[in-house]
């Protein structure tokens, strides 16, 4: 390590663990009381803290210790959680030092007046996975995955010190760099900023006097263009320098432009069909945790498909995947818990309606804190701030539009988008639904529809037809808006046959995925590989069952037949000017 690189402890592996529903374990462990503790991993969760019982759902405790360098003494100590879900209070040897009510995204928590140096810190994480009316997310389509589902590392600084980074660039080379800093910003402070291109070479150096805020723009020549095709990644590394210390923060960015026009979606001024899938962070390694190899060999899997688009649902997902599909060329929507808000269908593990306001800030907030995370990744092209929510109310689509125009002014460079499930079409609010996307994004199931409807023979042919109606009907709505298909696909478990139900599924795709190419701008199969459902759900099943992998990721027939389609897409462009 560098004497510019801060020092960072990582403190995943082995903690101790309980149950705690009542909160009785919280007072004594703040007590200091004997407690039996089980062993647990983190990152992890619950269902694996408790295998006895993988659907509890309330406050949990986890405890640890870790001993800090006596070099660190004096400097500024910060705790980071990556993500808790979802409450969170933090102890330091008996002390509260930090928390957050939002889960999916990091927190960070100042204990340099409670850190002692010597002898063991003890640290105490106290978590609740369950939420009330007007927090996120607001309906589950998964399996609650509560605890601290992600990393935790300690680091130190100095006392003025860089609090946040990022850059991105523009197909023109015009690099767009922005710092944030923490603390006092002395005289005499300096910030420098090198550019480094995908081979390692330097590709530019500004120096500029610090500030509490910096923005600053460096052109680079003929810079090597992120793509799907070629995913070249440049690194932005940011030093800070005071008579207290130095602070080194770096960030690997992209050059590269998203756009929608004239019914299209253009990567760097050339349309592009997004193809692919969605994708749950679910594995039966880890649950809803963070797990780097089951990332590795799921992204590695998407890309061998052909496909060039992930949307990752419905909620911010971890760091490590974002920087995977950077470099893999995958191209992301990143999405925010607002999920099937007010949809009247008797969703029992959560009441929700009471709480607009609440939501709407909730849902901001969010957003804010993802959009800070994750801007200087060139995989992710839009920002959806909802799910499925009931725009047969005019206040939700108050709220979508008003997310919508939040997320467009945090960041200009990004597509701003909403999903929806057109429950509006009913309702006479077809034309007001889209007003602030640049996308029009929905999710349609035509053979899955029509197949639990019909309970007998089914023409596929009406599911193109569906497709086509719907899709002109939307075109003709908002006359150059692109529509994005987020999610198609069919269920297994429908036939009593599972070989021909399976079989079954191919054929909805293949009937369909060909009409979406023609019509529609890009589209997205539900989903990737099976994923938990919560027990309660109104189906009554444990796994859902439209994954072209099984959630044990072994391919079903619709893998092949999906993966297929998608290659045959990969037409030299020769051959499609002739």
């Amino acid at each position: 390590m560098s004497e510019r690189e801060r020092w960072r402890l990582s403190l995943d592996g082995d903690w101790r663990f309980r149950m705690d529903p009542d909160g009785t374990i919280a007072q004594e462990a703040l007590a200091d009381a004997p407690i039996f503790w089980r062993k647990t991993t983190v990152p992890g969760d619950l269902a694996h803290a408790c295998p006895e019982e993988p659907d509890y759902e309330g406050r949990c405790c986890f405890a640890r210790e870790f001993s800090l360098p006596r070099e660190t003494e004096g400097r500024r100590l910060v705790l980071r959680f990556e993500a808790v879900n979802y409450a969170a209070a933090v102890y330091l040897n008996g002390t509260y030092v930090g928390g957050s009510a939002q889960g999916f995204l990091p927190f960070e928590c100042e204990i340099g007046a409670q850190a002692v140096f010597g002898k063991p810190n003890r640290l105490l994480v106290l978590t609740d996975s369950r939420r009330e009316d007007g927090e996120l997310p607001s309906v589950f389509y998964w399996r609650n995955a509560g605890g601290i589902v992600r990393g935790v590392s300690v680091y130190a600084t100095p006392p003025c010190h860089l609090a946040r980074v990022s850059a991105d660039g523009t197909p023109e080379g015009l690099t767009r760099l922005k710092a944030v800093l923490g603390g006092t910003v002395p005289e005499g402070a300096a910030l420098s900023v090198e550019l480094f291109g995908p081979e390692g070479g330097r590709a530019a150096v500004r120096t500029l006097p610090a500030a509490a805020e910096i923005s600053c723009e460096i052109p680079v020549e003929e810079p090597a263009l992120w793509s799907p095709d070629s995913p070249a990644l440049y690194r932005a590394v940011f030093t800070l320098e005071t008579e207290a210390g130095t602070d080194q923060l770096e960030t690997a960015y992209g050059y590269r432009r998203i756009e929608a026009r004239d019914g299209k979606i253009l990567l760097n001024g050339e349309p592009i069909f997004l193809k692919g899938f969605d994708r749950h962070e679910d594995h039966p390694a880890c649950g809803g945790a963070a797990d780097r190899a089951a990332v590795d060999a799921d992204f590695a899997r998407i890309k061998d498909s052909g496909a060039n688009f992930v949307r990752m649902c419905h909620y911010p997902h971890d760091p490590y995947e974002l920087r995977r599909a950077d470099e893999l060329g995958l191209i992301l929507l990143a999405e925010i818990p607002l999920n099937a808000w007010l949809i009247p269908w008797g969703v029992p593990e959560t009441v929700q309606g009471k709480r607009l306001g609440q939501t709407y800030e909730n849902a901001k907030e969010m957003l804010r804190r993802m959009i800070e995370r994750d801007r200087s990744h060139p995989s992710v092209c839009f920002w959806s701030v909802s799910n499925e929510t009931n725009e047969a109310l005019p206040e939700v689509t108050a709220v979508n539009d008003a997310l919508l125009q939040y997320a467009r002014l945090l960041d200009p460079s990004r597509l701003c988008v909403h999903v929806s499930m057109l429950p509006f079409r009913e309702n006479g609010r077809a034309g007001v639904c889209f007003r602030y996307d640049d996308v029009i994004c929905v999710n349609l199931y035509p053979s899955a529809s029509g197949r639990i409807r019909r309970n007998g023979d089914y023409d596929l042919a009406e599911s193109a037809l569906s497709l086509r109606e719907t899709v002109g009907e939307l075109s003709a709505l908002y006359p150059g808006k692109p529509v994005l298909v987020t999610e198609f696909g069919y269920p297994t478990g429908l036939l009593t046959d599972g070989v021909r139900d399976e079989a079954f599924q191919a054929e909805c795709v293949a009937a369909e995925y060909p009409v979406l190419r023609e019509i529609a701008a890009g589209a997205a199969l539900w989903v990737f590989a099976d994923h938990l459902w919560p027990r309660r759900n109104r189906e009554g099943r444990e796994i859902s069952p439209y994954g072209a992998l099984r959630r044990d990721r072994v391919p079903r027939p619709l893998w092949a037949v999906y993966s297929a389609l998608m290659r045959a897409d990969e037409t030299p462009k020769e051959e499609e000017t002739r």
